[in-house]
């Protein structure tokens, strides 16, 4: 008798055109451009850069990261650390991503915020959020980096903006940041569709937008899910999944190159 495979899909993004590209490997810190600043409370913790050779400070690239660290204030208050990007122009699609990660498993409680404004960067009144994380939204696994990324809104299109991430805590959890990127992000890819089922094989075909090529990942469908994990790169739809398993399940997931 012949069996099916199942294929459960998501579209997703992460590509971008850099207009903007930090690694936190200048050794003056904050880098050219880049601001730090606070709300008044707790101000003896402040961004910086990592401290090159200590177990706990671990970059995702190179040998320098971006880190705050926790502090603890008076009941009722909380500390903000504001890490300030210069100001980029906001193309169509805009998108900006970076590599979370936290020093302490678990939840500590810390809030951690992507903001933009497109005033005066020192006016921290002047931001409007972006996205809203707790500790595991962000980092579902605490002490490995967990790449973010988060579309700027098309309001802002064509206008100056500056970005800025802040951590909200009282006594929360040591944040690391790294590779922070902004640009142009690609298209997500639409209307996915499965064809040709066969007893090992499946086609899967797609709305290609303005891309021209892809990136397919198919997975068993309890396998976890690891967005940085790399796929086979196609140029052409319908794209055929070959090798399967008669009568197992698979999960496929494709994004814009």
């Amino acid at each position: 008798m012949k069996r099916t495979l199942l294929a459960l899909f998501c579209a997703f993004t992460t590509g971008i055109f850099a207009q903007g590209l930090e690694g936190f490997e200048n050794l003056t810190f904050p880098p050219p451009g880049w601001t730090v600043m606070d709300n008044g409370i707790g101000t003896e913790k402040n961004w910086q850069q990592i401290t090159l050779g200590s177990p706990v400070m671990v970059p995702h690239t190179g040998n320098y990261a971006a880190w705050i660290d926790k502090e603890n204030v008076p009941d009722g208050t909380f500390a903000e650390d504001w890490l300030i990007s210069p100001a980029y122009t906001v193309p169509p699609n805009a998108q900006l991503s970076f590599y979370s990660r936290f020093a302490t498993a678990g939840d500590q409680g810390s809030i951690l915020k992507v903001m933009i404004s497109t005033g005066d960067p020192a006016d921290l009144g002047s931001y409007a959020l972006l996205q809203q994380y707790t500790e595991t939204s962000m980092n579902p696994v605490q002490d490995q980096y967990t790449k973010v990324t988060v579309d700027v809104p098309t309001v802002y299109e064509s206008a100056s903006a500056h970005f800025a991430l802040v951590m909200v805590n009282d006594d929360g959890d040591r944040w690391f940041v790294d590779d922070f990127i902004f640009g142009e992000g690609c298209a997500t890819p639409e209307d996915l569709v499965i064809m040709n089922i066969g007893l090992t094989t499946f086609d899967i075909s797609w709305n290609p937008g303005m891309a021209s090529s892809w990136e397919v990942l198919v997975l068993p469908a309890d396998a976890p899910f690891n967005p940085n994990e790399s796929g086979i790169v196609v140029t052409a739809i319908p794209y055929t999944v070959t090798g399967l398993v008669e009568g197992s399940f698979y999960k496929a997931y494709v994004r814009a190159v």
